[in-house]
């Protein structure tokens, strides 16, 4: 279920080791949170692959698996950029630039609290 760890770059110019879930690590953790959103999040990941949101998953697991990781810098907007151009490209005309518009998405995965 834990995929192999990678070293990804981060901002300070050193390479840190992430880890990951496989597809079957991700609804085995999604099962341990009882409660609608969870299934919705759920439902959302093994949704068909010819939605838009089943498109991007199958470029997510692509960009998971292609050498593009290493070089992108972590922790930066420049980074989120890359990712986000990559994982919706060809979905969206907006892929990989900073909107202004406000949005939100039908649902939220989780709620984190800070301490």
């Amino acid at each position: 279920m834990l995929l192999p760890s990678w070293k990804l770059l981060a901002r300070d110019g050193k390479r840190y080791l992430t880890d990951m879930l496989d597809y079957t690590g991700i609804i085995a953790l999604g099962k341990t949170f009882p409660g609608t959103k969870a299934n919705r999040f759920i439902e959302w990941f093994t949704f068909s692959d010819e939605s838009i949101d089943g498109k991007s998953k199958t470029k997510a697991y692509a960009l998971f698996e292609s050498s593009f990781l290493s070089s992108i810098e972590v922790g930066t907007t420049q980074g989120l950029q890359q990712i986000h151009a990559y994982l919706f490209g060809g979905l969206y005309d907006f892929a990989g630039q900073i909107r202004q518009k406000h949005f939100k998405r039908w649902f939220s995965i989780c709620n984190v609290t800070l301490f």
